[in-house]
């Protein structure tokens, strides 16, 4: 049986993933510590581990007072392995993600939670929806590659 653990975000947590092919370019074109220390020190941010190999990262980080961003980096080992030893990563990613988030919104400073997900990322759509956040719209041309993303938001 696989060992989960969740531990605090550390900046090479994000530098050793190999990143899932779906991830947002975004994160890809930070790809040095540098921005991964301000998620560690202004926002709320974890490490999942599966057997003490980074199955991904999660967090939120303030825009402004109010307003938050969600982010999710994943490692392209979650998509191998057996279906049911996929699923059950996923489940319990589900559920440390959902717990994150409503004990952010608990904090009356983040009304707004929003979320991308790149238009043709299906997984990612039903994911975003599972944790509660509501499609908002699509924006178009939204990446650095020109991808359309669509806007998803958890609003109290």
């Amino acid at each position: 049986m696989a060992a989960y653990k969740l531990i605090p975000f550390e900046p090479e947590h994000a530098l050793r993933l190999e990143l899932q092919h779906q991830t947002p370019f975004e994160y890809e074109m930070v790809w040095d510590e540098a921005p991964w220390h301000r998620v560690r020190e202004e926002g709320i941010a974890w490490t999942v581990t599966v057997d003490d190999e980074i199955a991904f990262t999660m967090g939120v980080v303030r825009i402004w007072p109010g307003r938050a961003l969600a982010w999710f980096m994943g490692d392209e080992s979650l998509g191998s392995g057996t279906w049911m030893h996929r699923t059950s990563v996923m489940l319990r990613a589900t559920r440390m993600a959902t717990r994150m988030l409503d004990e952010v919104q608990d904090d009356p400073e983040y009304r707004r939670i929003e979320a991308s997900v790149r238009e043709d990322y299906k997984q990612g759509h039903q994911w975003a929806r599972m944790l509660g956040f509501e499609l908002e719209g699509l924006m178009r041309c939204y990446d650095q590659q020109g991808n359309n993303h669509a806007m998803y938001a958890r609003v109290i």
